[in-house]
C-alpha cells in the first residue's frame, strides 16, 4: 500500500478506470453540429440522455432531432456555462481551441468531459460497443488505436449474436424468482445462479429460437436442485 501511495501519478500507472454510466433523463451537453457531433449524439440518445448541442449551425439529421424535440439546441458558439449542469460534456468541434476551452472549464469544476480525437485533454473516454440488450461489451485502446478497438468490437459481435439478448434477459428474470422464492443461506442461491449460468441447455434454447419462459426455466434448472438439496 505504502508503494502505491509513494508512486508519481502519471498516466502511464493509471489507465483509465472502465464505468457504465446511467444517463437515463441525465443532462449532456455536446459542443458541436458536425458529423462526429451527430455520431455522438446518436449514441447519446440510444441510452436515454438529455440532450443539449451547442453550435452555430448544425448537419441536417441534428436539426431535425432539434425540431422534434428530442434534442435542445443552443444556436451559438459556446459559452462557459453552457456544460456547468451537465454530468457529461463531450467537445466535438472542428476547432481545437473551441475543445480545449471546453475541456479546461469542466477541468477545472471537476466535470467529465470526452474531447474528441485528444486523449490527454479527456477524462472520459467512449469505447466501441457490443449491445445486445441487458449485455454489453465495451472495448478500448486508451485512445492510441480506435479503428483497433472498433474492430475488436465487430469480431465480438460474431461471437455474441443477436439471441444473447433474449437469453441474458432469461437468466435475470429466473435469477429474480431465485432472489424472490429461495430464503436462507446467500451461498445456496449463488449456488443456484451458478447452476443456473453453467446449463448449456438453456444457451442452446436460444441458439435455435426456442427459449423457455423464466417459469419453465425455473422449474427445470432450479427445482431439481432444490429437492435434491443445494451443494
Amino acid at each position: 500500500m505504502r508503494v502505491l501511495m509513494d508512486q508519481e501519478k502519471n498516466d502511464a500507472a493509471y489507465p483509465p478506470c472502465p464505468v457504465f454510466l446511467d444517463l437515463v433523463d441525465r443532462l449532456v451537453v455536446v459542443v458541436g453540429g458536425g458529423s462526429v457531433a451527430a455520431r455522438k449524439l446518436g449514441m447519446l440518445l440510444r441510452y436515454g440522455a438529455r440532450v443539449t448541442m451547442v453550435a452555430p449551425s448544425a448537419k441536417e439529421e441534428l436539426r431535425r432531432l432539434a425540431a422534434e424535440g428530442r434534442i435542445t439546441w443552443r444556436r451559438r458558439g459556446w459559452q462557459p456555462k453552457d456544460g456547468d449542469a451537465a454530468v457529461l460534456v463531450i467537445a466535438a468541434t472542428s476547432d481545437a481551441r473551441v475543445n480545449r476551452a471546453v475541456a479546461a472549464r469542466c477541468h477545472a469544476r471537476g466535470q467529465l468531459v470526452n474531447v474528441v480525437d485528444d486523449r490527454e485533454d479527456s477524462t472520459a473516454l467512449i469505447p466501441a460497443a457490443l449491445r445486445r440488450g441487458p449485455l454489453q461489451i465495451a472495448v478500448s485502446t486508451d485512445g492510441a488505436s480506435p479503428l483497433l478497438a472498433r474492430a475488436i468490437r465487430d469480431e465480438l459481435e460474431d461471437q455474441y449474436p443477436n439471441y444473447y439478448e433474449e437469453y441474458v434477459v432469461l437468466l435475470g428474470e429466473v435469477r429474480k424468482l431465485v432472489r424472490d422464492r429461495v430464503t436462507g443461506d446467500a451461498r445456496d442461491r449463488r449456488r443456484l445462479y451458478a447452476a443456473l449460468e453453467e446449463d448449456g441447455n438453456l444457451l442452446a434454447d436460444a441458439r435455435a429460437g426456442s427459449l423457455p419462459t423464466a417459469e419453465e426455466a425455473y422449474a427445470r434448472v432450479v427445482e431439481p436442485l432444490l429437492r435434491g438439496g443445494v451443494r
